[in-house]
């Protein structure tokens, strides 16, 4: 026989189910409104910054219309970086969910509008820079040229993944924009699953913001020779460097055997008092000979 407390078993498992699947959609957007949105404001903060200071240290020739267009887009999605800290992150992280009351909510409807506000101005932007980048490849004739065709192609793929990355973080928030409206504002607040989508959603905008100096860095050739430079400017970013480039350095001797070398950035010639004589890669051919040849007196006035 069935057991007469039998029944309520499915209900009870749904329950617990239900239960375990609310608490972890909620762990999971206090993780993406807090800690995450927190870690990738900050970092994208700072990488933008230091993007808008090397494009604004680079020297183009002829009108930078690309480098303006990157810049004035990277400056509104840093103060859009700025009003998410303030919408989702600083109140998950201060009092472990989103304020709907107390004295914070009157600073919603300033940062809400600044936040709209900035996003418009990024859509612009983007707009403007398709436009430019149509009016280059369809229509060259009527389009000033910038640079070299190699320089307008390479150009061309980081501005196509800038523009490519910042549809695909709008599509989920325009999806859930009308859905809202086909099943009703108050049905969908309701909703613990569409407040997660509102969550990866703004998430996405935010990693989109954060994102662009990778974007650069990684297409830009000329950007990355910038930033080198500018790290190298500060005393800790030299000291960094010149301990990355001593621990790849190559050491060969030259004393003793015939001269050969490989290629290498940085190559140390050793005589027999061990001591080295340093020499570049783009140093002139003249240079390595007088390094050589002293080297080879050192092992001769030993013999």
């Amino acid at each position: 026989m069935v057991p007469s407390d039998a029944a309520p078993l499915p209900t009870t498992f749904i329950d617990v189910f239900l239960a375990w699947t609310l608490s972890f959609i909620q762990m999971l957007s206090h993780l993406l409104n807090g800690y995450l949105t927190a870690f990738f404001v900050f970092t994208g903060i700072a990488l933008n910054l230091l993007s808008v200071s090397i494009f604004l240290r680079k020297e183009r020739a002829g009108t930078p219309a690309i480098q303006y267009y990157l810049v004035t887009l990277t400056l509104w999605q840093t103060a859009l970086l700025a009003n998410a800290f303030l919408l989702y992150s600083f109140p998950n992280l201060w009092w472990g969910h989103l304020v709907s009351q107390g004295t914070y909510v009157y600073l919603y409807p300033y940062v809400y509008t600044f936040a709209n506000t900035t996003h418009t101005g990024s859509v612009w932007i983007v707009l403007t820079l398709t436009i430019d980048r149509y009016l280059a490849l369809c229509q060259p004739l009527k389009h000033r040229a910038i640079g070299k065709k190699r320089k307008d192609h390479k150009s061309n793929i980081m501005l196509v993944l800038v523009i490519a990355k910042f549809l695909v973080s709008d599509i989920l928030p325009t999806v859930i924009d009308v859905l809202e409206h086909v099943v009703g504002q108050s049905a969908f607040m309701r909703s613990p699953l569409a407040s997660l989508f509102v969550d990866i959603s703004n998430f996405l905008i935010v990693l989109n913001c954060s994102s662009n100096f990778w974007v650069f860095f990684v297409w830009g050739k000329r950007f990355r020779r910038s930033c080198r430079k500018c790290i190298k400017s500060t005393q800790i970013g030299a000291c960094i460097y010149d301990m990355a480039k001593w621990n790849t350095d190559s050491e060969i001797s030259l004393c003793g055997a015939p001269s050969s070398f490989t290629t290498v950035n940085v190559t140390k010639a050793y005589g027999s008092t061990e001591r080295s004589f340093r020499f570049n890669n783009n140093n002139s051919k003249r240079n390595l000979e007088i390094v050589v040849s002293r080297t080879d007196d050192l092992c001769s006035n030993q013999m």
